[in-house]
């Protein structure tokens, strides 16, 4: 495949057609007997690490309010006593 043919039209296809083109390719490979393409059979993580970043911020700015509310309500009843 040359570059062309692999980047060139890369904006006017959208994911899903992009994927079933690279099932089509990774099955004509198979019946030809040849091996799949790298990134066929080893996707990429980023967009797992980026759900797992973002899960992260969540989780951590909740724990922060709720941190700051808790030591709010402590100086508060500090102040009142």
């Amino acid at each position: 495949m040359s570059r062309l043919e692999r980047y060139g039209r890369r904006r006017s296809q959208t994911r899903a057609q992009r994927a079933l083109s690279v099932e089509e390719q990774s099955a004509k490979a198979s019946a030809a007997g040849e091996l799949p393409p790298r990134n066929n059979k080893h996707r990429s993580t980023k967009q797992q690490l980026t759900k797992l970043y973002y899960q992260f911020l969540i989780v951590f700015f909740i724990g922060l309010v709720a941190g700051l509310l808790i030591y709010g309500y402590g100086m508060l009843d500090n102040r009142l006593k």
